[in-house]
């Protein structure tokens, strides 16, 4: 059942490793040191086992791996041609495991997946579409994303809501579920709300370094909210403790508040706080900042005490004026009595007296 072949020796010997069995037509190869051929070696439908090829092109067929059996490519790559498609079919039940190794293809075709959408590995490593992510271009459109840690971007611009989608946006706190609401049907912003009645709806302490710039404004007062209404009294000495001043800003020393450089009218915190602490506020650092809307209702009052007087001292001045008009009648008429006689010798006007004063 040998194998018998010429030597270099020319001698016809046999090898033990190439047996031949005439009833199977079967070769076998038990040990093969080097097996190199110039063409192609082709085995037809028959089966092989344990072969390694170390070099060369499997084509014309396919290669198939029987049930239960591997295909072993953990020493090297396994690589298709550009044009080729390498196919895993993975049966029901089953698993395609390639390890930590990669697996190189010019197109890989997975059966089932639509086209744009992402791939995303399963928590069971199956590979499985999301029909919230597709991608087009170099664009990557989220319809549902929920972020547990960080979320970075290196440039470019978010865009939340495409025009037309109407679709909210909100940002939770640990304190508040509605730091920040955008409400794309309205068009409006709320932070601490849900439910924006303007354009930017704030609930809560507005603090800015800066300028606020507005074409107008509008305070909420309304009756309903309030209580312990009392009026305001002793205005005008509370304003004549105050101490108007100009002063500049020190920019320089404060560049992260966005101080400018023009001339300011106003007070100093500190002193106000002596007269109407109410008025001030202190932020978490120490700073002081003072509510000038609240001043106006001082001022209207010290105004208004200041009329009250006016016209206390008006009256006063009316009723002396009566008076001495009243006085100056009686001595005019006095004046006259004593005259009549006089004016007939020295035909002579009467002098009278009159308030009238020189303009």
């Amino acid at each position: 059942g040998w194998v018998v072949y010429t030597g270099t020796d020319g001698l016809l010997s046999g090898e033990i490793g190439f047996e031949y069995a005439a009833g199977t037509n079967t070769l076998t190869v038990t040990k093969i040191a080097a097996f190199e051929a110039a063409g192609a070696i082709n085995f037809a439908t028959q089966a092989m086992t344990n072969v390694d090829i170390n070099s060369g092109t499997i084509d014309g067929s396919d290669v198939t791996v029987g049930a239960g059996k591997t295909l072993d490519v953990s020493s090297g790559t396994l690589t298709t041609a550009a044009a080729q498609n390498l196919a895993i079919v993975q049966g029901v039940g089953a698993n395609t495991d390639i390890g930590a190794y990669d697996l190189r293809a010019a197109t890989i075709t997975a059966d089932g997946l639509t086209s744009g959408r992402v791939v995303i590995a399963g928590t069971d490593g199956v590979l499985s579409e999301d029909s919230d992510l597709t991608f087009s271009g170099s664009t990557l459109t989220a319809t549902n994303i929920t972020a547990t840690g960080n979320v970075s971007h290196n440039g470019g611009t978010y865009t939340f809501n495409e025009a037309g989608a109407d679709l909210d946006f909100r940002v939770e706190s640990d304190d508040n579920i509605n730091m920040l609401f955008v409400d794309g049907s309205e068009d409006k912003v709320g932070i601490g709300m849900n439910n924006p009645a303007y354009t930017l709806d704030v609930t809560g302490t507005i603090n800015a370094s800066g300028v606020v710039s507005s074409s107008g404004g509008a305070l909420t007062s309304d009756k309903r909210f309030k209580k312990n209404i009392t009026p305001v009294t002793g205005a005008l000495e509370k304003l004549s403790k105050l101490n108007p001043i100009n002063y500049d800003w020190r920019k320089d020393e404060f560049k992260e508040r966005g101080f400018n450089d023009k001339k300011q009218w106003g007070f100093i915190a500190q002193e106000v706080e002596k007269v109407m602490p109410e008025l001030i506020h202190e932020d978490r650092n120490g700073y002081q900042s003072l509510n000038y809307v609240g001043v106006i209702p001082l001022l209207t009052k010290a105004m208004q005490e200041q009329q009250t007087e006016m016209d206390k001292q008006q009256k006063e001045i009316d009723q002396l004026k009566a008076q001495l008009q009243s006085i100056m009648k009686m001595l005019d008429n006095d004046m006259s009595d004593k005259t009549d006689d006089k004016k007939a010798e020295n035909n002579e006007k009467p002098v009278k007296l009159s308030m009238a004063t020189e303009k």
